[in-house]
């Protein structure tokens, strides 16, 4: 079980986000925004790649840790006071602990706070030449 434990926390660890070739074959996938689908095609990208994955057994681990109360490195809610520079892993929620959150009133980490105020500055003025229209060019004849 320990293994497991270990197996599956590199799991959890894995950079899916920033790896090409997983990202390149998730788009191929036309259901992949269902956790259980995703769930399955990172569990078969990561047993190709590294170590095999059952997902139904990963699963059942997941729910025994949260039951425990303990939560992996890659689970930790880590501020974002800026959102471009962010440097810690993004947060994966499942929508319905998104929607908790939203309903308590709770800060989502990794989202950007966005002002909700129009731009105070005074439009730029365009430098740019008019292009010219059909029958203004000129012709080779």
């Amino acid at each position: 079980m320990e293994d497991d434990t270990k197996t599956y926390e590199a799991f959890e660890a894995y950079d899916f986000d920033n790896d090409e070739a997983f990202q390149a074959g998730l788009s191929t996938i036309s259901n992949s925004g269902d956790a259980s689908q995703l769930l399955k095609a990172k569990a078969f990208y990561y047993s190709k790649v590294a170590t095999p994955i059952d997902p139904s057994k990963y699963k059942s681990w997941k729910s025994s840790q949260a039951d425990d109360g303990t939560t992996s490195s890659s689970e930790q809610i880590q501020s974002n006071e800026h959102c471009p520079q962010s440097s810690g892993t993004p947060y994966s929620a499942s929508f319905a602990e998104v929607v908790g959150m939203i309903m308590r009133g709770e800060e989502i980490p990794g989202v950007c706070k966005i002002p909700d105020e129009l731009n105070t500055e005074p439009p730029s003025k365009s430098a740019a030449k008019a292009p010219s229209k059909p029958w203004e060019r000129e012709t080779d004849h």
